[in-house]
């Protein structure tokens, strides 16, 4: 695997998370729609204790179930915020390393003599002839 496709990777992760925050989001919205909605239930209606007692437990789920979201909601940013803190300059220093590592090996090719081990010569006429 290259490194661009490496760091794309990071990008792409990136992105899901932020997708996943966006997702959590919307669903602790709705649930909190709905502890509001059975809040004014208990306000303006009446009912028995039975209904009460369910009323009260159908508010315990939801807001375990709104925690829970907001709990891995406030992992989630944790884990953006320390990625994408400098994310840019980080990018640009990480492709101006390999620019600068491709070039110094570019130059090294170039600079390299290779001499033969069991050949006496790399020149292909005379490798022609020899065989």
């Amino acid at each position: 695997m290259t490194t661009e496709v490496y760091v794309e990777e990071i990008k792409n992760i990136i992105n899901s998370i932020e997708d996943n925050i966006k997702l959590l989001n919307k669903e602790i919205y709705t649930l909190q729609g709905k502890q509001e909605d059975l809040l004014h239930v208990l306000e303006n209606e009446k009912f028995n204790a039975s209904d009460g007692y369910k009323l009260a437990k159908m508010i315990q789920e939801l807001r375990a179930e709104r925690r829970n979201k907001k709990n891995e909601l406030q992992t989630l940013e944790i884990l953006k915020n320390n990625l994408t803190n400098n994310m840019n300059k980080r990018i640009t220093e990480l492709f101006d390393m390999i620019f600068k590592v491709r070039e110094s090996q570019i130059e090294a090719k170039r600079e390299r003599i290779y001499k033969p081990r069991v050949l006496h010569t790399m020149n292909v006429k005379e490798l022609i002839l020899s065989m």
